[in-house]
This record gives C-alpha cells, structure tokens and sequence, in this order.
C-alpha cells in the first residue's frame, strides 16, 4: 500500500485538492445567489414597476382597496338603475359615456370598456330579478363563505368552465375570476372577464369587456360562423372553449385585440391592494 502511495498523490494531498475544490464550488454558488439571482429578481421588480409607473389609481377608502389602471383610461361615475350602490365606468380610450355610440349594447364599438361594481351584501334581495351576475344576498353569503375556504362556489351564467378559478388577493381575501364571451343568446358576442371577491361587507365585481367586436372578428375570423336562421349575417362564436384555450395559452398573437383585452385584466387585477382588512 506504501509503495502504491508513493506512486500516485498522497493521501493528505488528495485529500487537500478535495477540500479547495470543494472551497470554491461553494464561493461560486454563494456569489451566484448573493450577486446575480438578487439582481435579476430586482431588474424583474423594476421593470413591473416602470410598467405600472404612470398608471392612475382608484381608490375605494369605503371598502378597503385599491387598483391601478392604464393612463389612457377615464374614470367615470355613472348610473347602475339602482341596481348597485356604485359602479365607476372607465372607459379606453378617455372619452366621455356620452360620446359613446347611441346603442352601446349593440357592441359597435371600438372601446375596452373597464368597470368597478361595489355591491353591499345586506342592501341585495332575495327576490326575483336577482342582482348584478345572478345574485342574490344568499348566493352571495354562501360564496363569501366558499372563497374563504379557497373555492369557487357560485358559477355566474355564461362563465366557461375552464375559465373559473380562484385567485389569492392578500393573505386573509381570496378572489373568483371568470371569462364570458356572450350573453343571454348565441347571437350576443361581447368577450368580458371579471373577478369577484367580498370585503367588509361588500362585493366588489372587477370586469374588463372588449367592445371591439368587429376588429376581433376580422383579426381572429377562424373563430367565428354565421347562423343564418337565428343571427342572419353576423358572425357568432363557432367554440367559444377553443377560443379561449388559446387565448388562455397564448397560442393567440398578443398583437390582436383580443389578447390585449386578455393581458390588460390581468395586470389590472394584479395591481389591488387590500387596506382596513379585518
């Protein structure tokens, strides 16, 4: 074993090599996590950041939060038909509700069409017809008891299943979101995205409509059919779920309106934050 030894690098030796190795492996990982992960994490931070830098701010000091929104966004109050006890409409771009076309329900126009719809629990009624999105003041206790407990609970009417899902706010609110593409028949296209959640008493809809239709269906036309003996001539959803699997999945270009519908609501959501929390 001793002549073996003499031939080749001594036991200490090896053993020595192995340790200053072993040395500066380990000063290699802690400069890579002391200098450039935290750095990147920062450069990611400021560039969120930089993004929202010039967004405007909605506050709702009576609830308890607040929300950033794009600068070419005009709030406005407008009436609900006392359905709600307020409803903030922004409109892209900033123009006023009255210079919207006559007939906005007809959907002919080229605005996204961003609101904030506070609603309080005890104000809403049990009776027909129901509150905003299907509620009633039952449905909308037992759903503030479901997100609690981080589930969905209530499906909205028209919400595509595959868009339900249930969103963390803070750490002691949970929030619902969901995508409808139309309403009521297979005639309506109006593409919306919401998001639900209860604070001190309220519910708060968040929602985002895209009232470009007609450039949504000339830039995405695979997506679309006509049904002549209950639309006529309009286009009308040919798969509601395709289309939004592939937006979801951004198979879609994030050039078109639809997917700057899409991206915006999630920004917009991922700007609240929760104050006089319970």
């Amino acid at each position: 074993m001793k002549s073996y030894l003499n031939k080749g690098i001594s036991t200490p030796l090896a053993i020595g090599i192995i340790l200053v190795l072993a040395v500066i492996v380990a000063g290699i990982t802690l400069a890579y996590q002391y200098w450039w992960v935290p750095k990147a994490e920062i450069e990611l931070e400021e560039t969120q950041k930089d993004e929202f830098a010039d967004w405007k701010v909605f506050t709702d000091d009576k609830v308890g939060y607040s929300l950033k929104y794009p600068p070419d966004l005009k709030a406005e109050q407008v009436s609900a038909n006392k359905i709600s006890e307020n409803i903030t409409r922004i409109i892209l771009p900033a123009v006023s509700a009255a210079g919207l076309p006559p007939n906005t329900w007809g959907f002919k126009s080229d605005y996204l069409v961003f609101s904030i719809d506070r609603e309080k629990i005890s104000d809403m009624s049990d009776e027909y017809p129901p509150s905003i999105l299907g509620y009633t003041k039952e449905i909308a206790l037992q759903d503030e008891e479901s997100l609690k407990n981080g589930q969905f609970g209530y499906s909205p009417p028209f919400s595509l299943k595959a868009s339900q899902k249930v969103v963390k706010i803070d750490d002691k609110i949970w929030g619902k979101e969901f995508t409808t593409l139309g309403q009521i028949d297979i005639c309506n296209v109006l593409p919306t995205r919401e998001l639900i959640f209860f604070k001190n008493s309220y519910k708060i809809v968040v929602s985002l409509q895209a009232w470009a239709i007609n450039k949504i269906k000339t830039e995405l036309p695979q997506y679309f059919e006509t049904n002549q003996e209950s639309c006529g001539d309009s286009l009308i959803w040919a798969n509601q779920n395709q289309f939004y699997n592939d937006l979801a999945n951004g198979i879609i270009s994030s050039e078109t309106e639809a997917e700057i519908w899409y991206n915006t609501f999630d920004k917009i959501v991922s700007t609240i934050e929760l104050f006089n929390t319970p």
